[in-house]
């Protein structure tokens, strides 16, 4: 009988620390998963610092806007991302979204080259440019 007392008791001892055991590794997996997000936030964070440093060391300029979309009543909006240089186009977009993604326009002005040439689609305004330069000294100098 005794024995069997002993046997009883070493089972209860065993299922005890078994629960136990089990609570800790839940304990400890749910403190994985809570460490492994502050990780992913903490590089998320990270990487928005590398683009504010970006804007504020380039002293680029970002300009929101919106336009009309015809006789629908609904609008478009998108970022560009300003950067300025000496020669002309004396401001150039470097970076640009149209799903109003700050973050995208950012990264594409970062990833963009040091010198991009005038944006194509506005040959038009160079041309005009050009021609004011040619008639008016005053404004070429």
């Amino acid at each position: 009988m005794t024995n069997l007392k002993q046997s009883k008791e070493d089972l209860d001892a065993v299922l005890h620390w078994r629960g136990k055991h089990t609570q800790a590794i839940r304990e400890r997996d749910a403190l994985q998963q809570r460490l492994n997000e502050a990780d992913q936030r903490i590089d998320e964070l990270e990487r928005d610092k590398q683009r504010l440093d970006a804007l504020e060391g380039n002293f680029w300029d970002v300009r929101h806007h919106s336009s009309a979309l015809a006789d629908t009543g609904d609008y478009t909006s998108g970022v560009e991302i300003i950067g300025r240089w000496m020669d002309k186009p004396h401001e150039r977009v470097i970076g640009e979204n149209y799903n109003e993604n700050l973050r995208a326009a950012i990264d594409q002005a970062m990833t963009a080259d040091a010198y991009p040439p005038a944006r194509p689609e506005y040959p038009e305004l160079d041309a005009a440019l050009d021609q004011l330069t040619k008639d008016s000294p005053e404004v070429g100098s």
